[in-house]
């Protein structure tokens, strides 16, 4: 079963890892390892070396926990779209 959440990373937050562009981050069972995939203008990049894999793991632990929790994002997406 997939299971998708929306969080919103506030303004306030200014400047974060995420602005230089989205990535993926594929944890894969043993044997195999983990994997990133940047998207890039009109490619993919697949990164498996373990010290990049790190660099976007740690990325995306900082986005996360300064991104709004899921009630949180819900009520700002909705007084943002009321104001439209």
């Amino acid at each position: 079963m997939n299971k998708v959440a929306i969080r919103v990373l506030p303004l306030r937050h200014g400047t974060h890892a995420g602005l230089d562009g989205s990535f993926w981050l594929y944890e894969m069972p043993d044997p195999c390892p983990d994997v990133t995939c940047v998207n890039l203008l009109g490619s993919r990049l697949y990164v498996e070396e373990e010290a990049a894999v790190d660099q976007f793991r740690q990325a995306y632990h900082q986005l996360s926990s300064a991104a709004l929790d899921g009630k949180e994002s819900a009520a700002l997406i909705v007084a943002v779209a009321k104001e439209l």
